[in-house]
């Protein structure tokens, strides 16, 4: 009886955790050309001149693989609208309150930012 027990319980953690993980193959292409052609990074890399467009796909590339095994399409698509200032009023409750979304970004950007060395270049 106890075993049943025990494997009731990790079928339901694992149904729980299977429930919350990601649903299927995000779309990081989505995701990567919003971010590359965000006006925002855009002009924070602006000072770079000819070398800004490069700086800001280099980030966007990392950010993007800092965030794919972790987040979700309507996530990705929050992050999107909040590098593009797109976002609609519901993406943005969720971005300031859902205490994940806007964390995942922050957390992949200044790493991004540090790991390719942009953090130097743009006063990081």
């Amino acid at each position: 009886m106890r075993m049943l027990m025990t494997l009731a319980g990790a079928a339901t953690l694992l149904a729980t955790a299977l429930v919350d993980a990601p649903a299927g193959a995000a779309d990081m292409g989505k995701f990567t050309k919003a971010c590359s052609g965000s006006p925002t990074l855009l002009g924070m890399f602006a000072k770079a001149g000819d070398k800004a467009q490069g700086d800001v796909n280099t980030l966007c590339t990392c950010v993007a693989g800092a965030v794919a095994p972790k987040a979700s399409q309507a996530q990705l698509d929050i992050l999107a609208g909040s590098v593009t200032g797109t976002m609609t009023a519901a993406q943005k409750d969720t971005y300031e309150n859902d205490g994940v979304t806007a964390d995942m970004g922050s957390d992949a950007l200044n790493g991004c930012l540090t790991s390719t060395g942009l953090d130097k270049d743009y006063g990081g």
